[in-house]
C-alpha cells in the first residue's frame, strides 16, 4: 500500500489481524480497539497467527506470503494498548507476491504452493 508504514522492499509490507483475537478483552477495551485499527487488512474467524511463515494467502486479487507472526516489543508492554499487545503476539506480516485490489467481504484462501503458478 503506497505510503503505508509497512510499504517498501522488506518482509513486512502488509499487516493482517484477525479481530476475533479481541474476544478476550472487556467491552470497553474492544470499543477502544475498534476505533484505532492500524492494520492493513482485518479478518474474522481465521486464526492467522496459527499459520506458519511461508504460508501463502490469496485475498481478493492479491497473493501474500506470511513472513512473520507477531513482533518484538520495542518499549515496555505496559505502555501499549490492549490491541497493540495482541497485535504484537498475533499480528501477521506478509510480503506481496501479486498486487491487486482487496475489498470488504473478499475470501481469504490458503494457497498450496503447487497451485501458485496457476495463480500468476
Amino acid at each position: 500500500m503506497e505510503g503505508d508504514g509497512h510499504a517498501g522492499n522488506w518482509h513486512r509490507q502488509v499487516c493482517l489481524f484477525d479481530v476475533s483475537s479481541l474476544e478476550t478483552l472487556s467491552e470497553e477495551e474492544k470499543k477502544a480497539c475498534e476505533e484505532t485499527y492500524s492494520e492493513n487488512i482485518t479478518t474474522r474467524g481465521i486464526h492467522l497467527w496459527a499459520l506458519p511463515p511461508g504460508t501463502r494467502l490469496e485475498i481478493g486479487e492479491t497473493l501474500l506470503e506470511i513472513t512473520q507472526i507477531g513482533k518484538d516489543f520495542v518499549k515496555d508492554p505496559s505502555k501499549h494498548t490492549p490491541r497493540e499487545i495482541i497485535m504484537h503476539k498475533e499480528g501477521v506480516f506478509c510480503v506481496v507476491l501479486r498486487s491487486g485490489w482487496v475489498k470488504v467481504g473478499d475470501t481469504v484462501k490458503i494457497v498450496p504452493r503447487e497451485t501458485e503458478e496457476e495463480l500468476r
